[in-house]
């Protein structure tokens, strides 16, 4: 199956300011452990939650290297991995030629990257429990190839074959019927497995639990974070009214 390219239409946030300066106050953070990276627009966001637990459906653990990409970060990835020159062949930015070492991926010209409009992902698979990522894996890059579009994500032309981990979202202020339907709550509890632990946070406060699918819920430790204690664990809350919370037991 060929990876699905669409033309991105902008978000409004992504219009109000240039790459990468977006404040990080318009924009939400997806994954705490990437810190500074780990952040997306709002539309980006909510389909990245709903195409994560897609995948964790499907039997995936869908992780990101970094999202969100500053001006300066992406003005120090460009020279890791260009030398300038005074003459072509090379790309034009600063009035210099700047050309690819070799051994490294690509990088877009500072200014010009999704990742400053906070679109992108650098996508892996989590598969040995430790904090790191693995890279895609065939299976869930088959898995992404038929799902990322429904979703509102896409490959980037130029780069779809060279960098199959990096992933855009491209329908703007539109949000994608299946994420909606993700965010009305058509992916019960009671669907899920008995052996895989989920996150859940508790509507109205900040509370986020671990739950399995026996109905079973803990709070993790002070200063234990939940994607540390449990590396099989669903990166992606599912939100919990108190009526629904009632319904579980506590297991200590």
């Amino acid at each position: 199956m060929s990876r699905p390219v669409r033309p991105v239409v902008l978000p409004a946030v992504c219009q109000k300011y240039p790459n990468g300066l977006i404040p990080q106050d318009e924009m939400v953070q997806v994954d705490p452990s990437l810190g500074r990276f780990g952040w997306l627009v709002a539309p980006a966001a909510r389909a990245q939650r709903a195409m994560v637990a897609a995948a964790a459906a499907a039997g995936f653990t869908l992780r990101a290297t970094g999202y969100y990409r500053s001006l300066a970060d992406q003005e120090a990835l460009f020279r890791s991995r260009y030398t300038p020159h005074l003459v072509p062949p090379g790309k034009r930015w600063r009035l210099r030629f700047w050309r690819k070492n070799p051994g490294v991926a690509s990088a877009a010209t500072p200014g010009t990257s999704n990742h400053g409009l906070g679109l992108a992902g650098d996508f892996a698979e989590e598969t040995d429990g430790d904090p790191g990522a693995e890279g895609l894996t065939g299976a869930l890059l088959d898995w992404l190839e038929a799902n990322v579009v429904s979703f509102g994500y896409s490959w980037e032309p130029g780069i779809d074959v060279s960098e199959p981990w990096h992933l855009r979202y491209f329908a703007g202020d539109v949000i994608p019927a299946r994420v909606l339907a993700f965010e009305a709550g058509d992916q019960p509890v009671s669907t899920r497995r008995s052996d895989v632990v989920f996150l859940a946070k508790q509507v109205g406060t900040e509370q986020v639990w671990l739950i399995d699918g026996n109905k079973r819920y803990i709070m993790p430790p002070p200063g234990v974070s939940v994607y540390q204690r449990r590396p099989e664990v669903d990166p992606v809350p599912m939100v919990l009214t108190p009526e629904e919370m009632n319904a579980f037991t506590v297991t200590v």
